[in-house]
This record gives structure tokens, C-alpha cells and sequence, in this order.
């Protein structure tokens, strides 16, 4: 059961715990943005460890967008476009 690879869903979590519910948007196919701004450094480092786990179990991307405190999550199949891609790919996180 997979949803539009068009829908995206942007959460800005304000502890680890939220991690789960960002997590089951992202088995279910997602583009997930994550605004990490009202989270401490080290929850923020938290719940973005998590989800680069969650991403690598699911064949996904997990990519820093630029300095800000954010994160965006592609499913598998899902390209992400951007007259920035040098500077995207770089934030990469591999697996």
C-alpha cells in the first residue's frame, strides 16, 4: 500500500518521539519534509539518525537542505530536482 509519490508531507517535530508517526508517511511512499528548528541540537541529531535508518531500510534518500535545520526524506524512484544539485548531493546522507 503505497500513497502518490506527489503528496508531501512536512512535520516539524519538537521531540525524538515524533519520529515514529514522520516514519510510517515514509513507508507508505512520502516525500517528507522535516523542519528541525524548535528541536534541540541533540534531539534533532536524534531523530535524523533514526530516520536515515528508517530511509536506508526503506531504499530512500535522506538529504540535508543546505545549513538549515532541515531535512527532506525521497522515497525510492523519486528524484529530486533542483538548480542546486551539487550543492544537494553533497548533503546526501549514504548509507
Amino acid at each position: 500500500h503505497t500513497s502518490s509519490p506527489r503528496e508531501c508531507v512536512i512535520f516539524q517535530p519538537s521531540r525524538f518521539e515524533d519520529g515514529t508517526e514522520i516514519a510510517d508517511h515514509m513507508k507508505f511512499g512520502r516525500i517528507v519534509l522535516i523542519n528541525e528548528e524548535m528541536m534541540t541540537t541533540d534531539e534533532a541529531r536524534r531523530i535524523t539518525d533514526f530516520l536515515a535508518g528508517a530511509a536506508f531500510a526503506l531504499d530512500g534518500k535522506l538529504l540535508r537542505v543546505g545549513s538549515l535545520k532541515a531535512v527532506v526524506f525521497t522515497p525510492h524512484g523519486v528524484a529530486l530536482l533542483s538548480d542546486q544539485m551539487d550543492e544537494l548531493e553533497s548533503n546526501v546522507m549514504r548509507f
